[in-house]
């Protein structure tokens, strides 16, 4: 039986899952295979973005599906506590790994508990702060790039031009393997759009009425 969460506990759910290490290793899982199979380097760096565009894109499709399964202000208060939770979610796993790497030999429950404890410094609440406005300035751009691009089952014989995961495919293959168009990438990492439309819609199921 599905359990039902009010939209902020919803929210808060989700934001916990688009920054949780399975999430992320789904990811890198993606990636990696594919940098194997179409022979390009897939470096620390390349792996950094593509996480957070492919968590940008997951929340650009979450919202797209929420505006037509909930009621408008129903949609408002929970992308607004979406964003903001993501924000928080993210703020502390950067946290985390900026710490393990610091000292290697720290286990991850520790380290949690030492920023749990530093949570309220100013350094920190500052910190906390920039970084979530940065998360907004960053979603908000993503919301503007993607807004323009169509969304949903495509008719057969409709150009693939301007299709939300088309277009986040050619994007994607860009920025890992400039140089092309290459399309068997292209569709690979459209696919995997499609895919996280899917779980979208998954996340959305838990919000009651």
């Amino acid at each position: 039986m599905t359990q039902f969460f009010s939209p902020i506990e919803a929210a808060k759910n989700i934001a916990g899952f688009i920054v949780s290490d399975d999430f992320d290793s789904s990811i890198d899982d993606f990636y990696r295979e594919l940098s194997r199979d179409s022979d390009f380097e897939l470096d620390s760096e390349k792996l950094a973005h593509v996480r957070a565009e492919d968590r940008f894109l997951l929340l650009h499709l979450i919202d797209r599906l929420a505006y037509s399964r909930l009621r408008p202000g129903m949609r408002d208060v929970f992308m607004e506590a979406l964003c903001s939770a993501f924000a928080d979610e993210a703020f502390a796993a950067d946290q985390i790994q900026t710490y393990m790497k610091l000292d290697p030999g720290v286990l991850k429950s520790n380290a949690i508990d030492v920023l749990r404890r530093l949570e309220g410094t100013p350094e920190i609440a500052g910190n906390k702060a920039k970084y979530a406005e940065e998360c907004r300035d960053a979603y908000n751009l993503r919301q503007r790039e993607y807004a323009f691009y169509t969304f949903g089952p495509r008719v057969e014989g409709q150009p693939l031009r301007n299709d939300l995961c088309w277009e986040y495919g050619k994007k994607i293959s860009d920025l890992l393997h400039p140089g092309g168009p290459w399309p068997i990438e292209i569709m690979s990492v459209s696919l995997r759009a499609t895919g996280l439309a899917q779980v979208a819609s998954a996340c959305l199921e838990s919000i009651g009425a």
